[in-house]
């Protein structure tokens, strides 16, 4: 294991949690102007991409660790939350199949979207926690 003692190391000495927690940013802020905002081919995984990038960028802020590889690890299995609730509905429609179907918006998630990219939090902690992202590097290792 001394490979990942030293990757954890480096992750340690040169990931930024602010600079992840912007990227996560940018990359829903990116996918709902270009995709959702504007409403012309709204598809299910385009929702999942806004989706992640947020929660994503949540998890760094509040938690300090580097987000999971699995999207749907981070995700709780059920929630009365009405924006998780319509993710996981999502991820099990994915999984049918039928994430490339032209869909109406989804207001749920269009306003929490836009909640968070209107936001101007940001993590205060000043290190990442990479056990989680390490344990999954070490899982598709050994898959191979």
């Amino acid at each position: 294991m001394k490979g990942f003692k030293e990757l954890n190391k480096n992750i340690d000495e040169n990931v930024n949690p602010i600079a992840l927690f912007h990227h996560y940013k940018s990359l829903c802020k990116n996918n709902y102007i270009k995709f959702l905002k504007e409403g012309d081919d709204l598809r299910y995984k385009r929702y999942l991409y806004c989706s992640r990038g947020m929660i994503n960028a949540r998890m760094v802020s509040e938690t300090g660790n580097i987000p999971p590889i699995k999207f749907a690890e981070l995700l709780p299995l059920r929630t009365a939350n009405p924006f998780m609730s319509k993710v996981l509905e999502i991820i099990r429609i994915k999984k049918e199949g039928f994430e490339k179907d032209n869909i109406e918006k989804i207001p749920v998630l269009d306003d929490k979207i836009e909640s968070f990219l209107k936001s101007t939090d940001e993590p205060e902690s000043k290190k990442v926690h990479a056990v989680g992202f390490l344990n999954d590097i070490l899982r598709m290792n050994l898959e191979e």
